[in-house]
């Protein structure tokens, strides 16, 4: 594990001030600090001197200065509104999944916090289930210990800070209206919608999670402009209604056709044991194609442009 020292010069080499803060407490060191105050590290960096006078002993913890370079912390107050988040960003995909997946990132007494960089300066904000610091203030970080005694950890030491335009790329809309009456927006249809919502109770992660998923209209859009049977010309139909056909299976050497397709179901499957459970469109694209099903759906929308 790293030494306090190393932890603070590696901030300090990223621009970023850090404080000393007593041990296993989140109050400053003021004894330590010129004058009793941390408050002048909100524009200046420590000096060398500074450094080690304040982290040449483990007694001590050790804090990081939120606002430099647009530093932005979501401080998730537990695990589970953490799990929430990223469930809602395994639905959003895109730059929030990799935020998600690769930012530094440290296990707290309770919870998580989750480092960005913003593109503009970003407010102080109080969402449910998140503090979002971003001017003002400071966060502890690794090996700090809590009043817990909980030890702060890095999910990946060797993680980078990763940069985003705004919040809204990483958090529901439906969580940062709820901070509207807090700051500084001006718009009173805002501040109505939050108090409707509250009037009502409705929790605000519930109601982001549990939006229709776009991937499965994406599902439905391609299973209707794919037709089973348009993958197998050579198909022979074995039932008079035309529900079942046959044709040989793309996955071994077929001699004798052993691939049944269900076109009124929309599904199909090999008799001799290829295909462990029966296959839809999708599920056929990304076997035959050697990709995920999701990379699926998108590489079949393509080919409709």
């Amino acid at each position: 594990m790293k030494t306090l020292l190393e932890y603070a010069e590696k901030f300090i080499k990223l621009h970023i001030a850090v404080i000393p803060i007593r041990y296993k407490d989140k109050r400053p060191a003021v004894s330590m600090l010129p004058d009793g105050k941390w408050e002048d590290y909100k524009t200046r960096l420590p000096t060398d001197t500074e450094l080690q006078q304040w982290f040449s002993t483990r007694l001590r913890n050790i804090g990081v200065v939120v606002g430099w370079n647009n530093l932005v912390v979501l401080d998730f107050d537990n695990l589970s509104v953490y799990n929430k988040w990223l469930l809602w960003v395994a639905r959003k995909g895109g730059w929030a999944q990799v935020i998600a997946d690769q930012t530094y990132q440290v296990r707290t007494a309770r919870g998580v916090h989750v480092y960005v960089y913003t593109k503009e300066r970003e407010l102080n904000r109080k969402l449910p289930g998140i503090d979002i610091k971003a001017q003002g203030g400071y966060v502890l970080v690794p090996p700090s210990i809590h009043p817990s005694g909980a030890v702060y950890t890095s999910v990946d030491d060797r993680a980078e800070i990763l940069s985003i335009g705004t919040l809204s790329e990483i958090l529901p809309a439906e969580l940062l209206a709820t901070s509207a009456e807090n700051t500084e927006f001006q718009n009173p249809g805002i501040g109505a919608i939050v108090a409707a919502k509250r009037a009502t109770g409705n929790d605000p992660w519930e109601s982001a999670i549990n939006v229709p998923d776009p991937t499965r209209d994406m599902i439905r859009q391609v299973r209707e402009h794919n037709n089973l049977l348009d993958w197998f010309p050579d198909a022979s139909r074995t039932s008079r209604d035309g529900r079942w056909w046959r044709a040989k299976c793309p996955f071994h050497a077929d001699k004798s056709p052993s691939f049944w397709i269900d076109v009124q179901r929309g599904v199909c499957g090999c008799f001799s044991g290829c295909t462990s459970k029966p296959l839809d469109v999708v599920n056929l694209y990304a076997r035959l194609h050697g990709c995920s099903d999701r990379e699926a759906i998108f590489g079949m929308l393509n080919n409709w442009s």
